[in-house]
């Protein structure tokens, strides 16, 4: 039978599974593109941390994902993010089965043990369990959160991807993106299946112009370049773009004010939406 072409056989990564790294601005970088939106500082601030916890649990119910490894320096949202690990994750997205059970209310109130860094929060979850270390079936341990060390956002990407190559070096590595509130965790299994395919690859925004997701296979280097056109950087860096549909949830990032009013009417994860239901109408 004829190869696909730009799409390699899988057999050997059919049952390829992931670490996803999740990078989350501190409190006082939190949406800034924001700041025309008629919200206050700790609204905006609530809103992108809403974005994030949405984006990880979505990320934590797919079935081929072994952990997610939060690069943060703000320690509210590291405790918000690891708090995760103690809500029930009963698989699917939005369109299996995913409820509000899982919501902020438990991911906060496990967070409220944690009120400082220093970080790695969540060392030690890989003391034991084979080649993947501890797996999800052994331990609900699933979010690691490791510091930021400043030093921008590529370099914060970078420090996590090292973590999560030491931590389970045999299974690939992705990079999603925290602004991603209405995503369905169907979007991601079928992303990560389509990457399975290729040594590296990405997944453009709705736009075309940015990235909302970056992966490689095992042993396959992986640079970040996020940032402003950054799907044009990492095509040109060897990626191959994902042929995944425009109306996937993978690709509808929120970084502006016209974007939380596209996706306002849309399928939002539970956080999100609790808090977008106490803005008025006229905000948006």
């Amino acid at each position: 039978m004829p190869r696909r072409a730009g799409r390699e056989p899988v057999t050997a990564f059919a049952a390829l599974r992931w670490v996803v790294v999740v990078p989350v601005k501190g409190s006082n970088e939190s949406k800034s593109r924001l700041a025309s939106f008629p919200l206050s500082v700790a609204e905006r601030r609530d809103l992108a941390l809403a974005f994030a916890l949405d984006t990880v649990d979505a990320i934590l119910r797919a079935p081929d994902v072994l952990a997610v490894v939060i690069v943060t320096n703000d320690p509210a949202s590291a405790a918000a993010l690891a708090g995760l690990d103690a809500a029930p994750v009963r698989g699917g997205g939005k369109g299996s089965g995913r409820d509000a059970e899982s919501g902020s209310a438990k991911a906060l109130g496990r967070g409220a043990v944690i009120d400082a860094i220093p970080l790695p929060l969540r060392a030690g979850a890989r003391d034991a369990g084979g080649a993947f270390g501890r797996g999800a079936e052994e331990s609900p341990l699933r979010v690691e959160v490791i510091p930021d060390a400043g030093s921008g956002l590529n370099a914060a990407i970078a420090d996590g991807l090292r973590f999560a190559r030491g931590s389970w070096p045999a299974a690939g590595v992705a990079v999603m993106t925290a602004d991603l509130p209405t995503l369905d965790t169907a979007d991601v299994v079928d992303a990560l299946g389509r990457a399975a395919g290729h040594p590296r690859s990405f997944v453009a925004d709705a736009d075309g112009t940015g990235t909302t997701t970056i992966a490689a296979r095992p042993g396959e280097p992986l640079r970040p370049l996020f940032g402003g056109a950054s799907a044009a950087r990492h095509s040109a860096a060897g990626l191959v773009p994902l042929d995944v549909p425009l109306t996937s949830s993978l690709r509808r990032d929120v970084d502006t004010p016209a974007d939380v009013a596209a996706v306002a009417s849309g399928a939002l994860g539970p956080r999100t939406a609790e808090l977008l239901g106490r803005v008025t109408d006229a905000a948006l």
